[in-house]
């Protein structure tokens, strides 16, 4: 599973990327402060007044939800609710990301986006991984080029097999789904 600062860097790099470089922040601050100023960059920019803070009892449903693809359990949402600990909410960010729920919640939600509407699956692969910590480039690797002769890459090679016959279906989707570009122009466009 990445580290705190690997996931905080993935938002980071979704909301900063278009930014000029004279924008960007020195490298020794702290990645909340960071992420928190690109994302408040972005919300002044498209003139969004932005909600205010959610309380206890919505707070952990939906971190819970989204994280670990669950509701809490009521002793969860009281006990939580019930904590007067200052730095309860960062505890509770840091626990959820460190649960096997929110290793088996992610490889899913990847698993859906890498193959959704096809026949077979690569969740168990992405579950060893990041149960793992592998990092993501070596995921990318493995998934562009398998091994199947080693265990933990067991089930990858789906990915290409439900692709290879179709060359432009699988750049466009590569293209789109590591990288968040769409290529497919360029099969008439070239």
């Amino acid at each position: 599973m990445p580290t705190l600062s690997c996931r905080a860097l993935m938002v980071l790099l979704a909301v900063a990327l278009p930014a000029q470089a004279q924008t960007l922040l020195p490298a020794d601050r702290p990645v909340e402060q960071v992420v928190d100023h690109y994302i408040d960059a972005k919300i002044k920019e498209a003139k969004i007044v932005p909600a205010g803070q959610c309380d206890d009892a919505n707070l952990i449903r939906r971190l819970t939800l989204d994280l670990n693809g669950r509701i809490p359990t009521l002793s969860e949402v009281q006990n939580y609710v019930q904590d007067r600990d200052p730095k309860k909410r960062e505890k509770l960010v840091d626990r959820l990301l460190n649960s096997p729920a929110f290793i088996r919640h992610l490889a899913t939600e990847l698993d859906t986006l890498m193959m959704g509407g096809l026949r077979s699956s690569i969740r168990d692969y992405l579950i060893r991984s990041l149960e793992q910590k592998v990092t993501w480039d070596r995921i990318f690797r493995e998934v562009m080029l398998p091994d199947e002769s080693d265990p933990r890459q067991k089930g990858v090679s789906n990915f290409l097999l439900q692709r290879v016959a179709d060359p432009d279906r699988l750049t466009s989707e590569v293209s789109i789904i590591f990288f968040g570009v769409n290529v497919s122009c360029a099969q008439c466009h070239d």
